[in-house]
Parts: C-alpha cells; sequence; structure tokens
C-alpha cells in the first residue's frame, strides 16, 4: 500500500520511474511470482523489494514469468504502416497464453462482431520451451502476419524446430527480422535472448519447440 512510484502496464509489466536526481539504483517491490528484469533477462522471486541498477538511457521494467507480450513497428497514426510483422518477446515460466485482437481500426464494426483474436501460448517444462501460435479466429480478416519471436533463455539451445522441422542457426540476425524467410534461430548470449524466425506466416498454426 506505500508504494506509490511504481505501476503496472497492463497485468504483467512492472514500470519503475526514477524520480531521484543522480540516482544510481532504486528500490522495486516485485508481487508474487518469477520476475524477469526486460533489458538484462535476470530472474527474481516475488514478494520481495530489490535494488535495480537505473542509468540514464533507460527506465527500470520488470517482466512477470508467462508473459507474451507483442510489438509492431512504431506507426505515428492507425495505418501508417501494415501491421504485417510482429516480434513476440516471451519470458517463459509454466505454461501462459496471450490473445492477440485485431479489427480495422476506424469504423464501429467491432461492436457487430467484426474483429479477430489470435490466441498465443508458451510451455515451459525443465529446458524446453513450446510456444504454439494459432491462426486467427473471427470475421475479420487479419492481413497475412509473420513473427519474429524473442525468448528469454540463459543459454543457447541444442535444437530449435518449427513444426517439426529443424531449423538451422544463423549468426546474421538482420536477416532474421525480413520475415518470414529465412527461417532460423540465433542466440544472444550477452542480453540472453532466443531469436526464433519459424519461416511460416498466420496462414497456418505454428509450433516452435526450443530444446
Amino acid at each position: 500500500y506505500s508504494v506509490a512510484d511504481q505501476y503496472l502496464l497492463g497485468s504483467q509489466m512492472m514500470v519503475c520511474p526514477v524520480t531521484v536526481k543522480g540516482a544510481q539504483t532504486r528500490e522495486v517491490y516485485l508481487p508474487e511470482g518469477i520476475w524477469f528484469d526486460y533489458y538484462s533477462g535476470k530472474q527474481y522471486e516475488g514478494k520481495q523489494y530489490i535494488q535495480v541498477l537505473t542509468p540514464l538511457d533507460q527506465i527500470p521494467i520488470l517482466v512477470k514469468g508467462g508473459a507474451i507480450i507483442p510489438l509492431q513497428e512504431p506507426m505515428q497514426y492507425v495505418g501508417e504502416k501494415s501491421a504485417n510483422f510482429l516480434t513476440l518477446e516471451i519470458f517463459p515460466k509454466g505454461e501462459s497464453s496471450f490473445t492477440l485482437y485485431d479489427d480495422d481500426g476506424t469504423s464501429l464494426d467491432y461492436q457487430k462482431g467484426i474483429f479477430a483474436q489470435t490466441n498465443f501460448s508458451c510451455k515451459e517444462t525443465g529446458g524446453e520451451v513450446q510456444v504454439v501460435m494459432d491462426t486467427p479466429k473471427g470475421p475479420f480478416e487479419v492481413v497475412e502476419r509473420s513473427y519474429l519471436l524473442a525468448i528469454r533463455r540463459d543459454s543457447a539451445p541444442e535444437l530449435v524446430t518449427s513444426n517439426e522441422t529443424a531449423l538451422p542457426v544463423t549468426g546474421d540476425l538482420a536477416a532474421l527480422k525480413r520475415a518470414p524467410q529465412p527461417a532460423g534461430w540465433h542466440y544472444d548470449a550477452e542480453n540472453k535472448v532466443l531469436y526464433v524466425q519459424p519461416g511460416r506466416t498466420n496462414r497456418n498454426r505454428i509450433q516452435v519447440t526450443v530444446k
């Protein structure tokens, strides 16, 4: 009840602004659960206070374990660019899911049920992570869309598959972002992020397995 200078953005991101001039660290309270430092991937147990670093170019952000956060290209107004490519930032912990909502963004047709929903799920068991991207459901026609997965992980995987097809490892992360090809994966050891380009679009159900 006494915490007044941090807030939840949605249900799974804790934002902790720095309000003291020149501060190099700040105290953060974490509710129950496992929390990831958004920038470093470091994990913390909840129900405790922690000290986090506060460099000038970063606002401390903690993300709850299990979160699936979709990102798209920045837009200055609705419809400036096609939302045909999404990055899914995934923080595996147990079983979790996220439902993405789409409509035309301009009319009131959504009130008539003209929208679509796409379900993403993640299951983490031991060292294995399975991510499923379902096809959109609903009368609204979603643009053909491809995905780049950014999975927080402490070490490089031994095997990554997309719909049971083994994906090649690549050192060219920029190439993976040119969706949907070439398919493959890249592990960023410094930031502890596994990037996976499944090589498929939302026209089909996609299952990515990391071992």
